[in-house]
């Protein structure tokens, strides 16, 4: 049965306007169906595995032959490649100590990669995602130019608490984006959910360490970092390892809080 069409009389004219509708997606992340003819059919607002059903505005109307990827795979290697990396150092992995091979990953991947994937994920409608992705790529590029030998960032502080207290406000800061990012996520996947909610005990750990000095301090930021970074590396394999490309789905381990319209989708799978 189709949905009603509202109509309106004005100037003596008669007028039908099609309704706002919200259609289904299939497991691969993509709309199911040619619903869309041409800009004058309905809204679609996309839904993606592994991301909260509850955007912050409509998606945008789309040609029927248009098809958008899906970017949060992108943002989610990019964002899990670069922390992990970083935490191995911040772990004193094979006694390293010196950040300077993360400089250039913190540039191109966290940076670069994460920031154009939170520009699609603007033109996909997602305003969540699209702003996690843009902050914490800005971070990246701010940690990358930060560190970066030529900037003399680092460079202005006479003493080594002063530095080291700069520094604990800088993570301190970021903790906070942290909060706001898991905050907005308890409705979606868990495993999105832990892996900001492990950022943000990794930048509130780093902080304290450069307050205090305490390199064991660092060393557990940078064992909850991996973590942090294993959650990621899972939630973008949610949205790439579809039936378009594997033989197999990963569960999205949606959250238990679910809608009405969604109380039919198989269980541990974000519909």
């Amino acid at each position: 049965m189709s949905a009603p069409i509202n109509t309106s009389t004005t100037a003596g004219a008669h007028h039908t306007t099609a309704p706002v509708r919200e259609y289904p997606m299939d497991g691969t992340g993509h709309h199911n169906g040619d619903h869309v003819g041409g800009y004058g059919g309905g809204y679609e607002k996309q839904h993606r595995p592994g991301f909260s059903r509850h955007d912050s505005q409509p998606g945008f109307p789309i040609h029927r032959n248009r098809r958008l990827a899906n970017p949060a795979p992108l943002g989610m290697f990019a964002l899990a490649a670069t922390t992990l990396m970083w935490s191995l150092y911040n772990a004193r992995t094979r006694g390293l100590y010196q950040v300077n091979a993360v400089i250039g990953q913190a540039f191109w991947v966290g940076g670069l990669v994460q920031l154009l994937a939170g520009m699609w994920e603007f033109v996909a409608g997602n305003t969540f995602a699209a702003t996690a992705f843009s902050i914490l790529g800005g971070f990246w590029l701010s940690y990358g130019t930060m560190y970066w030998p030529y900037s003399g960032s680092l460079g202005g502080y006479n003493t080594e608490g002063e530095l080291g207290s700069a520094l604990g406000i800088y993570f301190m800061v970021w903790m906070i984006v942290a909060l706001m990012l898991l905050l907005g996520s308890i409705r979606g996947s868990i495993p999105l959910a832990a892996t900001f909610f492990f950022l943000f005990l990794m930048y509130m750990l780093i902080g304290i360490a450069h307050f205090t000095g305490r390199n064991g301090i660092r060393r557990a930021g940078g064992v909850i970092g991996c973590i942090a970074a294993m959650l990621a590396f899972y939630t973008g394999a949610v949205g790439l390892h579809t039936r378009d490309t594997t033989y197999y789905n990963l569960p999205a381990f949606g959250s238990a809080r679910r809608d009405p319209d969604t109380a039919g989708a198989a269980p541990g799978r974000y519909p």
